[in-house]
Parts: structure tokens; C-alpha cells; sequence
């Protein structure tokens, strides 16, 4: 049998609707288009938005008014359905009955719950609700939810000032103490456990038996353990090459760093100049730790590893680079024996444009550049570079001269003026 009831208030159409002996609340609801939400083109209902924690739209979903033709009224509520599947107040609807949708309180009338729960926030406010009911329609307790106890925040009667109550939340869940009533614009505050099943885990990348994620302990897991989880090294790996690197959050960025990056060169001072060149050249996040040392069995060197930090152990690059002014720049092959001088002699030797005197060494591992040296160790993937001279300006040269010649000869005869 079907039959017609009215709804009217803040849904988007509100008008007259068939409906059958199963029809309930919340499907003639949606029927009329839905509650009237702040985020329609309905400018009779719309209000200034607020806190995303508060409840959407400004029509009430708790306290519709459901006036049957015998005169009878019941108060339908929607949310509980809608957030916890409670379909004891979304009633079934008789002929002729008249649903009437209010507008609720902007901001007060509301009750909260925050912390461990699934869906934390405000709710609209029913003079129905306990503990229990709250909790529902925040979709439960979190797993990491500390159940012993609670907090309750309640104003007190003078409207302005609250009060704070511990309550014990695992007796009220369990039964052994009883469910507690609450009041409009109550707040509950769940804690939650510390590092509640915390996943912590690092990335071996490059020339290691079996490369990928690992899981660490907090604080416990080394770096040569976790090594030789991944089945240690493979014969092409290198050592002196391996980077360990760490993220930066923005609490340990170097904050003058990040402030002389925003300013010109021009505007720095000769310190901060020199601090920036420096900073510059460093791998952001990078770990120091010596592999080549620490797996030739000094302990000494070992390092804790933390959340995130990513091993990258490339295979040996074989290779060192000259680079700049000689015969031939290129990569040329390693040779363990070799000092910067033999290499360069590999690549052809100097060009007539070479500045000898400022060659450097940039080692490949750490950017670090050294002055060129006989006896400084050259490693797989360094880089030899030997600069072009810089051009003497001649006419520039013999302009300084002659200003300043003319300007001591100036200053000559003042003096000797001066002094007859």
C-alpha cells in the first residue's frame, strides 16, 4: 500500500511524497533532495564556514520532528543511522505524517570526542546520547586507543567556565561501571598510545646479495647487521663509494642555510660567504660512516640506524675522471698505484692553457676538494679537473699603472709645495 507524507524545513525540496509501510525517515529525506548543505546554491539556508571539525550543512539530522495524523510526535534521528547504523529513532513512516527538518545550532548544542577514535570531531547534539552513543558515531575506538581512561570536559553552570573529570572508559565499555549520560557541548578526550605498533624499516640499494627493505628495532638496529641481512656485499661492490643517507626534517634543517640561499652573494659577508660555499657542496641527509673501515672489522664506526635511512653500495666504477685543460679529459681506468700525475699523463698530459698550480682533486665520495699532491690517494670515481689561466688584461694592467703613477706623482708635488 502506498500512501503520501510531507516533509518540509531545511531539506533541499520540500514537497509532498509517496512512500509504503517500509519506507523510513532517512529515504523520504533523500527523496526531497537531501539536507540542506552550506555548500548548495540555497542562500535561505547558507552560513559562513567553520571549522572543518565542526558537523556539515546546517540542517539538524537529530532532532526531526515527526507529527503523525492521530496527533502523536515522534523526534527521528538520522546521524545515528548514518554514523553508527543505529536504527532504533529513523522510524517507519504512516500515512499522512508530516516531517518537519529544523535547523540546528551553528556552533553550540554540539558535543566532541578527539584522540583515539576513528572519526574524531564534533557532533551534532542529542539529549538521547551516552558515552557509548558518541563513541559510535565516531566509528569506534582506534586500535591505538588508551581504553583505561578518559577525559571529560563539561561546562559548569555559570556557562563559561569547565570542568575536567577522569573517567574510567574501560569499566564503561566492558559493563562494569555504568554507561554516563552527557550534556550539550561536552567534550571526551581519548589518549592514544605512543608509538603503538610502529613500523620502522630502512632501503638497501646497489651491490648487496639481496637488496630492499628491511625492518629495524628503534634504537637497537646496526648497520652491520642489517648488511648482513641483505647477504653482505657482492664482489663488484665499492666501499669507498657507499653512501648512507637520512631525512631532513624541517625541524634539523640548518635554518642559516636556508637563509643565506634567499639573499644575494653580493649581500653576504665574507663569512657567511664562505659557510655557504661549504654548506653548498654537502649532500643533504648524508650519514657519515667510513664502509671501507667499518667492515674491515673496526666496531668502533658502527651506526644505529633509524626510520627511513636508505644504504646505497654502488658497484665499483673502475673509472677516475680528468677533466679540464689536458690533451685528452675523459674517464680513464683505475690504477691503485697511481697518483694524480700519472693520470694526467694518461690523458694526454697538459695543455699550453693549463694552470698547474690550481689543479684540484674532487673526491668522488665526498665532493671534498684537495690541493693536487703526490701522495694523495686517488679513488674510483674521483675527478681530476686542471683549470684553464685566467687571461692577463694588458691594456687594463698598464691603465692601473699609469693611474697609479700619476696619482703618486700628484701627491709628490702637493708635498714639496707644501713643505717650501
Amino acid at each position: 500500500r502506498r500512501f503520501r507524507v510531507y516533509v518540509t524545513g531545511a531539506v533541499k525540496f520540500p514537497g509532498v511524497y509517496e512512500c509504503n509501510s517500509t519506507t523510513r525517515v532517512s529515504e523520504v529525506i533523500l527523496k526531497a533532495g537531501g539536507f540542506a548543505n552550506e555548500d548548495e546554491d540555497l542562500n535561505r539556508w547558507q552560513r559562513p564556514k567553520k571549522k572543518v571539525e565542526f558537523p556539515p550543512g546546517i540542517a539538524s539530522h537529530r532532532r526531526i520532528i515527526v507529527s503523525h495524523i492521530d496527533g502523536g510526535i515522534d523526534t527521528a534521528d538520522v546521524l545515528i543511522f548514518e554514523q553508527a547504523g543505529d536504527l532504533r529513532y529513523n522510524y517507519k513512516l504512516t500515512d499522512g505524517d508530516r516531517i518537519f527538518v529544523p535547523l540546528r545550532e551553528e556552533d553550540v548544542n554540539l558535543y566532541g570526542i578527539f584522540g583515539g577514535v576513528r572519526n574524531p570531531g564534533y557532533f551534532e547534539y542529542s539529549p538521547r546520547d551516552s558515552l557509548k552513543d558518541l563513541i559510535g558515531l565516531a566509528h569506534g575506538l582506534s586500535i591505538d586507543a588508551e581504553t583505561a581512561k578518559a577525559e571529560l570536559v563539561r561546562f559548569n553552570e555559570d556557562d563559561r567556565t569547565t570542568s575536567k573529570t577522569v573517567i574510567a572508559l574501560g569499566d564503561i565499555l566492558t559493563g562494569k561501571s555504568p554507561d554516563i549520560h552527557l550534556l550539550p557541548d561536552d567534550r571526551i578526550y581519548i589518549r592514544t598510545v605512543k608509538y603503538y605498533h610502529e613500523k620502522q624499516q630502512v632501503l638497501i640499494i646497489g651491490e648487496v646479495m639481496f637488496p630492499g627493505f628491511y625492518a629495524i628495532e628503534h634504537d637497537s638496529t646496526y648497520l652491520t647487521e642489517i648488511i648482513e641481512k641483505a647477504g653482505g656485499f657482492t664482489k663488484l661492490s665499492s666501499l669507498t663509494e657507499a653512501v648512507m643517507t637520512r631525512y631532513i626534517s624541517n625541524d634539523t634543517k640548518d635554518r642559516e642555510f636556508e637563509r643565506l640561499k634567499q639573499i644575494p652573494v653580493a649581500d653576504m659577508s665574507d663569512l657567511e660567504y664562505e659557510y655557504f660555499k661549504i654548506k653548498s657542496r654537502e649532500d643533504p641527509g648524508r650519514v657519515s660512516v667510513d664502509f671501507k673501515d667499518l667492515f674491515s672489522n673496526n666496531k668502533e664506526g658502527d651506526i644505529i640506524l633509524r626510520d627511513g635511512d636508505i644504504i646505497y653500495i654502488p658497484r665499483r666504477s673502475e673509472v677516475v675522471v680528468v677533466s679540464g685543460e689536458v690533451a685528452n679529459p675523459g674517464m680513464l681506468s683505475y690504477h691503485p698505484q697511481y697518483n694524480y700525475l700519472d693520470y694526467i699523463k694518461l690523458a694526454g698530459g697538459y695543455s699550453f692553457r693549463a694552470d698547474k698550480r690550481k689543479a684540484r682533486i674532487i673526491k668522488g665520495v665526498t665532493g671534498e676538494w684537495k690541493k693536487t699532491n703526490r701522495k694523495t690517494k686517488i679513488d674510483p670515481g674521483d675527478v681530476i679537473l686542471v683549470p684553464e689561466k685566467q687571461k692577463i688584461k694588458y691594456w687594463t694592467v698598464i691603465k692601473d699603472v699609469v693611474s697609479f703613477l700619476g696619482s703618486t706623482a700628484t701627491v709628490y708635488l702637493v708635498i714639496r709645495e707644501a713643505t717650501k
